[in-house]
């Protein structure tokens, strides 16, 4: 048996060496794992890596921002529909320990239709620029078609 010579450095390999094969080549054990470490060059156009471009999503698809800022003006709205019927519950439920000619009862009743005032002004607060970002979001959205 004769020994292999590589074909990259044309050094011999050795009897016991083990050799390599670079694309279609016998190489020594230093020349392939330089080969294997090193990027590899080609000539040929066809596989170089060129940018492609992004694929465009489906219309229709994943979160927008307007999907967003609709859901979250929807989540304020039920939070605070909670809340005022919590707050209408717990006044109804002290009014209802005065007699319904006392004082004590309309002054109840005072405060929930002021709590009720206060927290309807705080949602509208939080809410109307929820609700004018997502207007602007789906008018920005509909011009970029």
């Amino acid at each position: 048996m004769e020994n292999e010579v590589c074909k990259n450095c044309g050094r011999a390999i050795g009897k016991l060496e083990q050799a390599f094969v670079h694309k279609g080549h016998v190489v020594c054990k230093e020349c392939s794992k330089k080969s294997r470490d090193e990027p590899q060059e080609t000539n040929d156009a066809a596989n170089l890596d060129t940018p492609k471009p992004l694929a465009k999503k489906p219309k229709g698809s994943g979160t927008t921002k307007s999907t967003i800022l609709w859901l979250s003006l929807a989540g304020w709205t039920v939070l605070f529909v909670v809340l005022i019927f919590a707050e209408r519950a717990f006044y109804a439920s002290e009014a209802e320990k005065f007699h319904p000619l006392s004082d004590e009862h309309w002054a109840c009743r005072a405060a929930a239709s002021l709590w009720f005032f206060v927290l309807v002004f705080i949602w509208f607060l939080g809410a109307l620029p929820l609700f004018i970002a997502a207007i602007v979001t789906r008018k920005d959205k509909k011009e970029t078609n």
